[in-house]
Formats: C-alpha cells, sequence, structure tokens
C-alpha cells in the first residue's frame, strides 16, 4: 500500500491539475479500494496536427495485491464508436506488461506514472488504433499557414447511443 501512495503521490505532484485521485468511500468493502488516478493527458507538440483536446485516462487499482489482474483502465466514451474501448484495451496491456517487467526502476511498483508517461508518448497511436475513424482536412497551424489536420469521426460512443434510446 504504502508503494503505490508514494506512486500516487508522485503522478499528483508531477502533473498536478491534470490528474485527479479517488479512492472507495469509508465504510465501502475493501476500503480503501478500489484506488484511481485519473490523468486528462493534454495533447502533446507531436500531436498538434489532432483536434483533440485532450485524452481522458484512469487507472483503477482494484486490491493491494501486486500484479496486473487487479488493474483495469477507463477512458470514457467520448471518442467515437468503439474507439474508448480499444484505447482501454491497448493502455491496459501495456500497463500489466509494465507491472509484469522483472525490470523495474526502484520505487516503481504499479508503474503509475510511467504508464501514464506512455500514454502521452503514444497519444496519436492510441488515437489511430480504429484507422476507419481518422479523417483529414486542410486546415491552419497557429501561425496561420495551411497545413493537413486530423479529426476523429464516426458512430457516436456506444453508451451515449443506449441513453438517447432511452429518452
Amino acid at each position: 500500500m504504502q508503494e503505490l501512495q508514494t506512486e500516487l503521490k508522485a503522478a499528483k505532484d508531477k502533473w498536478a491539475k491534470e490528474v485527479e485521485l479517488s479512492k472507495a468511500e469509508k465504510g465501502a468493502p475493501g476500503y480503501p479500494f478500489p484506488v484511481a488516478i485519473t490523468r486528462y493527458v493534454p495533447t502533446p507538440e507531436a500531436a498538434a496536427a489532432w483536434d483533440c483536446e485532450e485524452l481522458p485516462v484512469r487507472l483503477v487499482i482494484k486490491s493491494a495485491e501486486i500484479g496486473p489482474e487487479v488493474v483495469s483502465v477507463e477512458v470514457p466514451p467520448i471518442f467515437p464508436g468503439e474507439l474508448s474501448p480499444e484505447i482501454e484495451k491497448a493502455v491496459a496491456k501495456e500497463w500489466k506488461k509494465q507491472i509484469g517487467s522483472k525490470k523495474k526502476a526502484k520505487g516503481e511498483v504499479w508503474m503509475v506514472n510511467k504508464i501514464l508517461e506512455w500514454v502521452e508518448a503514444h497519444f496519436v497511436d492510441l488515437l489511430r488504433i480504429v484507422p476507419s475513424y481518422v479523417d483529414s482536412y486542410i486546415g491552419c497551424d497557429d501561425m496561420g499557414a495551411s497545413m493537413r489536420r486530423y479529426t476523429l469521426v464516426g458512430p457516436a460512443a456506444e453508451e451515449e447511443e443506449e441513453e438517447e434510446e432511452e429518452e
């Protein structure tokens, strides 16, 4: 538990306003678990041509037992179609791989900072997981020059569609 608290605090210190921490309510079974950290990853410089302001990723740890089976990833259904679940799968796969790795730096057990850095480094790759949702157009950069820009298009996210049908 101490290692997890240290890693979560380090992430909060590093990214400050981009990060939110949460845990189960007092009295809930398994308290304080699940513990979660959400980082609203801003568009990195390498993704400046993309019309996507941020990529929110929530890392959930379900118990103090260290291992890939107690972690999960959540991405809100703000992206087209099945893109959010596909991003979740890709980040979860990488996170579980990192947790299971034998080569860890001192103080890195849960790999929280490493996976959040990985998400930022792979921002564009994650947005391109479903290539059919990527569209391009000629737009302008910050200096007013013409450039190719990228946007996500496609069907509404699955949860949003279900809510609309109920109304």
